[in-house]
């Protein structure tokens, strides 16, 4: 787990970056299965949008499904991304953001500000500089598009450790 904090309880609660949140890389990729609804994701300018919650499926950390109301300008996106390596979406690294100051609610439309709101986000793609041993030095590693869930709950170890967009630890 890689921390991008920074301790506001005595300091301005504006103004500096990064600010409140942890990540980690997938250990195994094969191992990483899972559905899961989307409500945020950024465009091909960065800005994130916010449409009606969508679905994608995961096996073995690529993406290989999405329902049926899942936007265009989504899909083109993944296509994208397959065009430039091997026709697969890759999973990568799996984030926690723990900024209580921003919300849902109070959102921002940029894709750093959206990391840092209290939930779970993950990366489409290979790209991500502090992990980039994983893969041989001769893979570009072109792509890291975060996209964030639609998150009620979230088990470690099958403890509740968040609920209601506020983490219990």
């Amino acid at each position: 787990m890689k921390q991008n904090t920074w301790d506001f309880w005595e300091r301005i609660r504006a103004g500096s970056f990064p600010i409140w949140e942890n990540f980690t890389e997938i250990k195994n990729f094969d191992n990483f299965n899972w559905k899961i609804a989307i409500r945020a994701y950024p465009n091909l300018t960065f800005e994130v949008q916010f449409p009606k919650v969508f679905t994608i499926e995961i096996k073995e950390s690529r993406l290989i499904w999405y329902s049926e109301n899942t936007p265009e300008e989504f899909i083109e996106i993944v296509g994208k991304i397959k065009a430039w390596e091997d026709w697969e979406c890759f999973v990568r690294e799996l984030g926690f953001g723990l900024n209580p100051w921003i919300t849902w609610d109070k959102t921002l439309n940029d894709v750093n500000a959206c990391e840092r709101i209290a939930g779970f986000h993950m990366s489409l793609w290979k790209k991500h500089q502090i992990y980039r041993k994983k893969f041989h030095r001769k893979i570009t590693q072109r792509y890291h598009i975060d996209i964030f869930s639609d998150t009620d709950y979230i088990l470690l170890d099958w403890v509740k450790i968040f609920e209601k967009e506020k983490f219990m630890i």
